[in-house]
């Protein structure tokens, strides 16, 4: 039997101390991704200091939702792509001026691309992982114990609802 893997639409969630650092790296991604269909506005990023030594504070997270098709099986292309797009963005000192998470949307679930493993992530390509971080049950997207506390906030969870509505039924 075969099966055919479900729509999707690829997303970037940037984050950055300079709002311009995130919506540069989103015109390079778009180049391939196609046209943005929806882009969340600033969010604050208050959750965690986890970046704060290498890229300062306060920091700004943007999500950006493409509007092509995406197969879901380019997600470790997408991770090394935007990995290279944050090298190319650092300054003299190494340290990333951006940070960018790839990741997709389906009808029932957003899942993000991380280089790091975990007992929930499962390798999908060479030091590539995907993790389902939110689950869309009863009208809403719904956040795992493990999903980020930023991917828990209400106005992302509604953002990603708002952008599931992009997705062909």
């Amino acid at each position: 039997m075969t099966t055919t893997a479900p729509a999707a639409l690829a997303f970037a969630a940037t984050l950055a101390l300079d709002p311009s650092r995130g919506r540069e790296a989103i015109a390079l991604l778009s180049r391939d991704l196609g046209p943005v269909a929806a882009e969340s506005g600033p969010i604050p990023f208050e959750t965690t200091d986890y970046y704060a030594e290498e890229m300062g504070g306060p920091l700004v997270r943007r999500i950006a939702v493409f509007r092509d098709p995406f197969d879901p099986l380019r997600l470790p292309e997408e991770k090394r792509r935007v990995m290279e797009i944050e090298r190319s963005g650092s300054g003299d000192d190494g340290r990333r001026r951006v940070n960018v998470d790839p990741g997709y949307l389906t009808l029932r679930k957003v899942v993000l691309a991380s280089r790091k493993d975990a007992s929930h992530r499962i390798l999908v390509a060479d030091g590539v992982f995907a993790e389902t971080t939110l689950a869309y049950h009863h009208g809403s997207f719904t956040p795992y114990p493990w999903t980020y506390a930023d991917y828990r906030r209400s106005d992302v969870v509604e953002f990603f609802n708002r952008a599931r509505a992009a997705l062909p039924r």
